[in-house]
């Protein structure tokens, strides 16, 4: 047996919308584990609280988050939390400036990540992105966002990558 099916938790999600002020509040718990796992019983717990709010005569938009991720299983335990800060300013009818970031107290394990089994190892990971969105017309937009994502792993040391990405969004 194994894979999704075999799992069994909990998943909850409450959420509150302030249309007045434009903000909102979420948080959210998942708590599984799967017995059959080929290498013993995995157990997952994540908790995540996102807020958010449309500030300066709604040209500002904020977004805050804190996730926390645990996961067990034979080779051991691993937990990381990661915090993210994103926004968006109006700068001309449906046009944005966006910048977000974001920074996580575990590494990726660039090295050899079968050693770890949950490709984790200790470090920290950060990204900062900046970019354009527009809003082409109802229901389609586009976003040009140029990162820089560090991986700072304990045993291994530093690795940055720099990305671009153009990506169109559209809504049905």
């Amino acid at each position: 047996t194994g894979g999704i099916k075999a799992e069994e938790g909990v998943n909850a999600t409450l959420g509150l919308r302030f249309v007045r002020f434009g903000a909102h509040l979420q948080a959210s718990y998942w708590d599984t584990q799967n017995e059959g796992a080929a290498s013993g019983t995995r157990k997952r717990t994540m908790w995540n609280i996102n807020a958010g709010a449309v500030l300066v005569n709604r040209r500002l938009i904020l977004n805050g988050e804190m996730t926390n991720i645990r996961r067990e299983g034979a080779g051991g335990i691993d937990e990381i939390k990661v915090l993210g800060v994103d926004g968006r300013f109006r700068f001309w009818r449906e046009m944005y400036l966006q910048a977000s970031f974001a920074q996580a107290n575990a590494a990726v394990d660039l090295g050899n990540p079968e050693t770890s089994g949950t490709g984790l190892s200790p470090g920290s990971g950060t990204e900062i992105a900046f970019g354009v969105r527009t809003f082409l017309i109802s229901g389609v937009d586009v976003e040009l966002m140029s990162a820089s994502k560090t991986n700072k792993e304990d045993s291994d040391g530093d690795f940055t990558e720099d990305t671009m990405t153009l990506q169109l969004h559209a809504y049905f």
